[in-house]
């Protein structure tokens, strides 16, 4: 098992990191995700058995981040969001990967 931290939104995974070693980019990606809230932009910390992590690896490594955070979803054992104070992140969880949600597109 290993635990991931990363900033999901509308389009999918935008990062996907170890925790373990990355302990001090948890605070720089919650400003990242705050900056990005009209993306629904979330900061998560999961733990997910080793084949998906490279599953979703591969995944973000092939540029399909819709697909890696939909699969993230289903095979995550542990799934905390980080409170930002900036509306409801979990609503944000619950609609996301969607395109069609960033004002932007």
């Amino acid at each position: 098992m290993k635990t991931k931290i990363g900033i999901a939104d509308a389009h999918g995974i935008e990062s996907y990191l170890d925790k373990i070693g990355n302990e001090k980019q948890f605070n720089v990606l919650t400003i990242r995700a705050n900056f990005n809230r009209q993306r629904h932009a979330v900061v998560y910390e999961i733990t997910i058995r080793d084949k998906d992590d490279k599953e979703i690896n591969k995944l973000v490594q092939s540029n399909k981040f819709i697909e890696a955070l939909k699969y993230l979803k289903e095979h995550a054992k542990n799934i905390k969001l980080a409170s930002s104070g900036m509306g409801n992140i979990e609503k944000s969880w619950s609609l996301i990967p969607n395109p069609d949600l960033d004002p932007y597109n």
